[in-house]
């Protein structure tokens, strides 16, 4: 990658990653931090090439899916996380599969609020709503960098993308599951 091409990705993930967290707080579902470990981080980096396989195709007809479902998968994994990571972190490349193949990955979205975070019609909703706005504020932040589709540059800037709505739906995960950033007292 050219190097004046790693600083701009650098400031355009910056600039959205506040840009989300931002709206995030104010809908109250983070507190403005991004909440993640390396273990959720380094299970993304494990399967986003078989996300990416399944997602690039659908940007043209599907951009919120494309970007919005790295977010659902983000929550996934959060939860996973603190169920039972030493049995779900042994293969985290596995994840991504078995999340997409139990509904394909048209329904992922609902097979995860269902069946991994376990939520009622009405949180549900509510939740997919928050996707919705954070993949469409993402949305508008790329067609706002006026990038020539179907360029190196345009893929890049797609993979920073769906790499801060994973950590985002972390987050929220993490932080619906009552993780806070709290300072310990060394001394208690």
């Amino acid at each position: 990658m050219i190097p004046e091409n790693t600083n701009y990705l650098k400031l355009f993930e910056e600039r959205l990653e506040q840009t989300l967290l931002k709206q995030c707080k104010e809908r109250g579902i983070l507190e403005g931090k991004l909440l993640s470990t390396p273990d959720i981080d380094e299970c993304w980096m494990a399967f986003a090439p078989d996300y990416l396989a399944n997602a690039v195709p659908e940007i043209a007809k599907y951009p919120l899916v494309a970007l919005g479902w790295a977010m659902f998968l983000g929550m996934a994994v959060g939860k996973l996380w603190d169920t039972d990571w030493n049995q779900y972190g042994k293969n985290p490349e596995e994840i991504y599969r078995q999340l997409r193949d139990k509904r394909g990955f048209d329904c992922m979205d609902e097979y995860i609020l269902e069946e991994v975070l376990r939520l009622n019609a009405d949180a549900a909703r509510q939740l997919t709503g928050h996707v919705q706005h954070c993949a469409q504020t993402v949305e508008t932040a790329i067609r706002k960098e006026e990038v020539e589709p179907s360029t190196p540059l345009a893929f890049n800037i797609f993979t920073t993308s769906i790499n801060v709505l994973y950590r985002l739906g972390a987050a929220i995960e993490l932080h619906a599951l009552g993780y806070r950033f709290e300072r310990i007292d060394p001394k208690a």
